[in-house]
């Protein structure tokens, strides 16, 4: 479920409440809409980024602590935390995109250590085609976002 104030573009994951009744397939990418809505995307999506901003985030407690602000204390404390297992914290880039030809406004949060990697190709302004790529370790499951073309 969305709890931001935005639509959310996500990647369908084994986890995911949509996948598991059946609304969208593993592995393809849904908007979010904080209505409680969503929209199926399928397995491909074409965005623009419009801008970029630094998030960490703590979900332990509740109300979850969020935060933009990389110099300050919590913000270094979540990242520290965040490369651990079970931590129920994240930080990395959240970018506000254009989606479906330039037609909705979704944002795109890469909190995970895996997602993380995929920052250093985007670029405020740029166009790009992602494309969820499926990832194991174990008996753990998850998705990234790859960028496929322009």
């Amino acid at each position: 479920m969305n709890t931001q104030k935005h639509p959310c573009l996500r990647i369908a994951g084994p986890k995911c409440a949509l996948v598991r009744e059946n609304e969208v397939d593993e592995g393809t990418w849904f908007i979010d809409y904080p209505n409680g809505d969503f929209e199926d995307i399928g397995d491909s999506v074409r965005v623009t980024i419009a801008s970029v901003e630094m998030k960490a985030m703590d979900w332990i407690v509740r109300p979850p602590v969020v935060t933009f602000d990389k110099e300050s204390p919590v913000y270094r404390a979540i990242q520290h935390r965040s490369d651990r297992r079970d931590e129920k914290c994240q930080w990395g880039p959240e970018y506000m995109l254009w989606v479906n030809n330039d037609r909705q406004r979704a944002m795109l949060y890469l909190g995970n250590k895996s997602s993380r990697n995929l920052m250093s190709s985007l670029r405020v302004g740029g166009k790009y085609i992602l494309v969820p790529e499926k990832r194991t370790h174990g008996e753990f499951t998850w998705y990234v976002p790859k960028v496929r073309g322009a």
